[in-house]
């Protein structure tokens, strides 16, 4: 803004600016919030992961077999949401045997490094988006580990 005299003018009336502090205060708030609500709402799915919080924005979903730890990671900032696939731990190749078992169905766009692929969303606010991507991630390590196991 080249002249902030009418935007500090305005910020003096009727209580303006600690609204704006506030607002900020909200907006920065909101990567925390996001990352509750979706790690509820994989909860509220009844799935049968570990789910947990790294950070306040970034929780991990974990699916263990006996040989491997299938992870997924989501982490929330005001820009987006970054989602993450990798193995944890174990044999690190089984995170391509994921990607063949769910064929077209493989939720994640992007090779991240040697085994990890990673999605990203450009808008925390798109909850159609992120809600399809977290069904559509949950439904294809389902059937990876069942699957895997042979059942």
């Amino acid at each position: 803004m080249d002249n902030l005299d009418l935007f500090v003018s305005e910020l003096l009336r009727n209580n303006n600016l600690e609204n704006l502090k506030n607002s900020i205060k909200a907006y920065n708030q909101l990567p925390e919030y996001f990352a509750k609500k979706y790690k509820s709402y994989i909860e509220a799915k009844g799935v049968k992961y570990d789910l947990w919080f790294w950070k306040p924005h970034y929780f991990g979903l974990n699916a263990k077999t006996k040989h491997f730890t299938l992870s997924v990671d989501f982490e929330f900032s005001i820009n987006g949401l970054l989602i993450i696939a990798f193995i944890r731990s174990g044999d690190k190749s089984q995170i391509e045997n994921y990607k063949n078992i769910s064929g077209d169905r493989f939720p994640f766009v992007e090779k991240r490094k040697e085994n990890s692929y990673r999605l990203k969303i450009d808008s925390v606010f798109d909850q159609e988006l992120i809600e399809e991507k977290i069904n559509l991630i949950i439904e294809t390590i389902d059937n990876f580990i069942r699957q895997w196991h042979g059942t």
